[in-house]
């Protein structure tokens, strides 16, 4: 068991206990009746605008009530059901029933003395009757219910009066499901400021011991921050010069167009020596320090791996490119050294790409040069060409027929040469052959 100690704290537990528990007794004796009254108004209301409608049917204008027709039995059932009534009776200014959703209370006259002091007066007459209790009347209900007198007042004379009944059980349980809502809050709310009072009771029992080890941290932090201040200084020394030394250098490339400059890193070791690497094959293997992350085809890892761009990052994890880079400048450089590797590799294929450029250039030009010379040999007839049928003679732009021979050497580069076929030779020399044989020339003219 905690023992609250401190005297402020103990006033404080005890506040909170007291108002946790007066908040109780507030949410049972004024909070809940409140709003089981202010559901009891709000009943009342509904039962004077309900019965304001009835009284139309069930008291004439004069004032006497109305004749209980099977057409007005209707009409109140009707309205029974659409207000959603328990019960309803309607009396007469004596206090007799003359209609009732319950049929054997017609007849009987109330002779209680609220239905002639107050309803009969002109006033409303409001009950909460609980569940298994009597109602004003003393007919004992099965559920909660509001029971209200609703007098009917005509020339400001007392003419009858309607009893409504309510239930409001569901209403009622809804309203105590929130009031336990409420009550469960309320405790909620008491634990969970006991346990905040509890924990300060037991931060200020460490408060003593806390301070004095926080006083010592405090001078081990104020040494540590003395050589972390130290540290800092020569970090920035440090990356001073290798910004000095980065910008020389850059400015150097910038001026002579040298791109095979180094920044020169003494951290830089033999990568087989440090792995224990007996790869003979490997081109790393037997040499002076090196930048092995930069030479493709090294063995690291037992296989042979890739180019610079795609063993890189597994290289930023090797011992090897750690020592190279264990300090600010160590790593700035190496970053300027992979830039100018990079930059090199690069500068190489843009070389060898010029080569390519300027041999498709050439062969460009002698193929150009070839096409311009075949295409200057070449000339054509195209679309279509109107001749005649039966003397073949041509028709040209102008409308003139010119002869085959004419209209073809006038549009291209063609000769012709003219000779007689074996067929046309029969016909023109007939003498010439002899029956059956084939002249083996043409005779040409």
């Amino acid at each position: 068991m905690i023992r609250i100690k401190n005297r402020p704290l103990k006033k404080i537990f005890w506040f909170v206990l007291a108002a946790a528990l007066l908040w109780l007794a507030v949410v049972n004796f004024v909070i809940y009746p409140s709003f089981t009254g202010l559901m009891v108004q709000n009943t009342e209301e509904e039962a004077i605008v309900t019965a304001r409608h009835i009284s139309h049917m069930m008291f004439s204008e004069e004032g006497g009530p109305a004749l209980i027709t099977p057409e007005i039995t209707a009409g109140v059932e009707k309205l029974v059901h659409d207000f959603n009534l328990m019960k309803l009776k309607v009396f007469s200014a004596d206090g007799t029933i003359i209609l009732s959703t319950d049929p054997a209370d017609i007849g009987r006259i109330n002779k209680e003395k609220y239905f002639h002091d107050i309803v009969a007066q002109g006033g409303i007459k409001t009950e909460l009757v609980r569940k298994d209790s009597a109602s004003l009347e003393g007919q004992k209900v099965t559920v909660d219910v509001v029971e209200t007198y609703v007098p009917v007042m005509r020339n400001n004379a007392f003419v009858g009066a309607l009893e409504i009944y309510y239930d409001i059980s569901d209403k009622n349980r809804a309203l105590r499901k929130v009031m336990l809502s409420s009550h469960g809050l309320s405790i909620g709310l008491t634990i969970f400021f006991l346990i905040i009072i509890i924990a300060i009771l037991l931060q200020l029992d460490r408060s003593l011991s806390d301070r004095k080890k926080a006083y010592l941290e405090l001078e081990e932090s104020n040494t540590a921050l003395t050589l972390a201040k130290a540290v800092v200084e020569g970090n920035r020394n440090k990356l001073q010069d290798a910004f000095n030394r980065m910008s020389s250098l850059i400015q150097e490339v910038i001026t002579t167009q040298n791109i095979h400059l180094q920044f020169e890193n003494p951290h830089l070791d033999k990568c087989y020596e440090i792995m224990e690497c007996n790869q003979l094959e490997c081109p790393c293997y037997g040499k002076e320090p090196t930048r092995c992350w930069q030479i493709a085809g090294t063995f690291c890892g037992g296989r042979i791996q890739g180019s610079h761009a795609q063993k890189y990052g597994n290289c930023t994890k090797c011992q090897v490119f750690k020592d190279a880079a264990s300090d600010p400048v160590g790593m700035i450089g190496e970053h300027f050294n992979n830039m100018m590797h990079l930059l090199e590799i690069k500068h190489r294929e843009l070389e060898d790409a010029n080569v390519s450029l300027q041999e498709v250039k050439e062969e460009q030009a002698t193929l150009i040069t070839s096409l311009q010379e075949a295409l200057a040999e070449i000339k054509t007839l195209r679309g279509i060409v109107p001749i005649c049928s039966s003397c073949k003679k041509i028709r040209d732009d102008k409308g003139y027929w010119n002869k085959v021979e004419s209209y073809v050497q006038q549009r291209t580069e063609a000769r012709f040469s003219h000779g007689i076929c074996p067929e046309c030779s029969r016909k023109l020399y007939p003498e010439l052959f002899e029956d059956g044989e084939k002249a083996e020339t043409d005779i040409v003219k």
